[in-house]
């Protein structure tokens, strides 16, 4: 297999994992603002005495926050996918201005510089976050391929 085949391979796999966990959590944002309208659903209607009106304003509010936490989601979903697919395009970008002329391996090295800086971006935040592994997981997913895909692109394997 060719350097550069095998740097694409290893820059996209991250990127459409990134991808697939934002349209994963594209879902659970819907599955949330869909529990916040069925709440609603079954409201009570006629004349309600004290108890049943303050039941029926908290399950109101327990609807709102539920479709506010829906939102969230849904937006940091978008955002993630978004990232995700920046990250692929790019990758994808980087195997097409491969080529043996000199002025295009030094346009795949920068674009490639550039996927591994935009690929290195959330990494600070997630490695903070000390007590969870999970996002320890998901920075060393994001970080270990870019280790060999460096050590490739900017030395002369890339050639062979």
């Amino acid at each position: 297999m060719r350097a550069v085949n095998r740097n694409f391979i290893l820059m996209a796999v991250p990127a459409a994992l990134v991808l697939a966990a934002g349209a994963a959590l594209l879902t659970g944002g819907d599955a949330l603002l869909g529990a916040a309208g069925e709440m609603t659903s079954d409201l009570p209607s006629g004349e309600l005495g004290d108890a049943e009106g303050y039941g029926v304003l908290i399950q109101l509010l327990g609807a709102g926050l539920t479709g506010f936490a829906g939102i969230a989601v849904a937006i940091v979903a978008l955002i993630v996918a978004f990232y995700g697919g920046v990250l692929l395009l790019l990758s994808a970008a980087a195997r097409l201005a491969y080529g043996d002329a000199p002025w295009r391996l030094l346009l795949y090295r920068v674009l490639t510089a550039v996927h591994m800086a935009l690929l290195a971006l959330p990494i600070p935040e997630l490695w903070r976050t000390l007590s969870a592994p999970l996002p320890q997981l998901c920075a060393l997913v994001l970080l270990l391929p870019a280790i060999p895909v460096a050590i490739t692109t900017y030395s002369q394997r890339i050639r062979g």
